[in-house]
C-alpha cells in the first residue's frame, strides 16, 4: 500500500504557532536592514507621478505616501489586542520560602496491632498487708487419719512415806538371802516377816496373826512395763562381817488375770523386772553409816494384761558372812515403773 505523503490539514493551534513563527522571522529581517528598506521606498515612491517624498516635522524621511498630511508619517488607531501567545516554558525552581505556620492537628489514624509482649519487669515491692477478711465457713471435718503409734506411757510412783513412817525394815537369813522384806505403797509400807524365803511367791493374808495390808494396784489397759527405778537411803548403821556388797533389790511381783476366773487373787510372783542397788562398806570398819544412799535403773519389756494386779517388794541380800546372820536394814525407799 503506497504511503500518504501529504501531510493533513493544520489545526487552529497549529495554524497560530506557525504564523507568529514567520512573523517573528520578517520582523527580524526588518530590523536587520532599515536604511535599505527605507531608500528602496522613497525610490518606489519617486517613481510614482501622483506622491511627492515628504518630510514630517522632525525632518525624517514618510516610510509610505499619503495625502495632503501635514505630518507625513501621521500614526493611525490602535488595532485589536493580538491572541495571547503560548505560555512559555516552565522557569527554574525559586529559592525556599520561609516555612509556613503548623496546620491543625489531623484527626487521629486507625488504631495499630498489638505489638509483642514485652519482658517481666523486676518484681516490685511487697505491698503492706490488707485488713484480715472476715472468717469463712467451717470446713466439713476431715477423714479420722491413721492411728498413731504407742506413745510415751505413763509411770506409776511407790514410796515408804514421809518422817515418821515406818520405812522398809529389812533382813537376810542363812546364807545372806532374804528374810523379812518390805511392800511399798504410794506413801507408805508394809514390812513383812515370812517364815520361809519368799523367793516363790508371796501371800497377802494373815500370817502369825498379822494382816499384810494390800499395796498392789490393778492394771487398767493391757500394757508393756519398759523400765524401773529404785532409790535406797540407810536410816541406822550396819556392821558388817566382813568386806563385802551388801544389795537392796528393789523388784516388780505380779498376781497375773489369766483365763482362769480365781485370777487375779492374792497370791503375788516374782516378774523379774528389777533394780538392785549395790552398797560396799570402807575398810577396815565394815559399817555403813546412816545417810549413805544410792540408786539404779534398769530397762524392760514386760507384758502386763489388763486387770492383773501389781506389787513392789524391797530385799536385801549380801554374800556368807559379808552380812550377819538376822541383821536388820532399815532405811527410806523409792522406786517407779514406766508402762505403755
Amino acid at each position: 500500500m503506497a504511503k500518504n505523503v501529504f501531510r493533513q490539514p493544520l489545526n487552529r493551534g497549529e495554524t497560530m504557532y506557525y504564523t507568529l513563527v514567520f512573523k517573528f522571522l520578517c520582523a527580524c529581517i526588518f530590523l536587520a536592514t532599515p536604511t535599505f528598506a527605507s531608500d528602496k521606498a522613497a525610490s518606489e515612491w519617486k517613481k510614482d507621478s501622483t506622491h511627492d517624498l515628504k518630510k514630517d516635522k522632525d525632518g525624517n524621511k514618510c516610510h509610505q505616501p499619503v495625502d495632503d498630511c501635514n505630518d507625513c508619517c501621521k500614526i493611525g488607531p490602535r488595532g485589536h489586542q493580538g491572541r495571547n501567545g503560548e505560555n512559555g516554558r516552565n522557569g527554574a525552581p525559586g529559592p525556599q520560602g520561609p516555612q509556613g505556620p503548623v496546620g491543625p492537628t489531623g484527626p487521629s489514624g486507625a488504631s495499630g496491632t498489638n505489638g509483642v509482649t514485652g519482658a517481666t519487669g523486676v518484681t516490685g515491692a511487697t505491698g503492706a498487708t490488707g485488713v484480715t477478711g472476715a472468717t469463712g465457713v467451717t470446713g466439713a471435718t476431715g477423714v479420722t487419719g491413721p492411728t498413731g503409734g504407742i506413745g510415751a506411757g505413763g509411770m506409776v510412783p511407790f514410796a515408804t512415806g514421809g518422817p515418821g513412817a515406818p520405812g522398809a525394815s529389812l533382813t537376810n537369813i542363812t546364807g545372806g538371802t532374804p528374810g523379812t522384806v518390805a511392800l511399798l505403797g504410794f506413801g507408805s509400807s508394809d514390812p513383812a516377816f515370812f517364815a520361809a524365803t519368799p523367793t516363790s511367791s508371796i501371800t497377802l493374808t494373815a500370817v502369825g496373826g498379822v494382816t499384810i495390808a494390800n499395796y498392789a494396784f490393778m492394771a487398767s489397759r493391757d500394757g508393756v512395763v519398759t523400765s524401773i527405778s529404785a532409790f535406797f537411803n540407810f536410816d541406822a548403821l550396819v556392821t558388817l562381817g566382813i568386806a563385802g556388797v551388801v544389795t537392796v533389790r528393789a523388784e516388780l511381783w505380779i498376781s497375773p488375770n489369766t483365763a482362769s476366773p480365781l485370777d487375779p487373787n492374792n497370791t503375788f510372783i516374782p516378774t523379774g523386772v528389777a533394780a538392785n542397788i549395790s552398797f560396799v562398806a570402807p575398810t577396815p570398819a565394815f559399817v555403813i553409816l546412816p545417810g549413805t544412799f544410792g540408786s539404779s535403773t534398769s530397762l524392760a519389756n514386760f507384758p502386763v494384761a489388763a486387770g492383773s494386779r501389781l506389787l513392789m517388794v524391797f530385799s536385801v541380800s549380801a554374800p556368807v558372812g559379808v552380812l550377819p546372820l538376822a541383821t536388820t536394814v532399815t532405811g527410806s525407799a523409792s522406786a517407779g515403773i514406766a508402762v505403755q
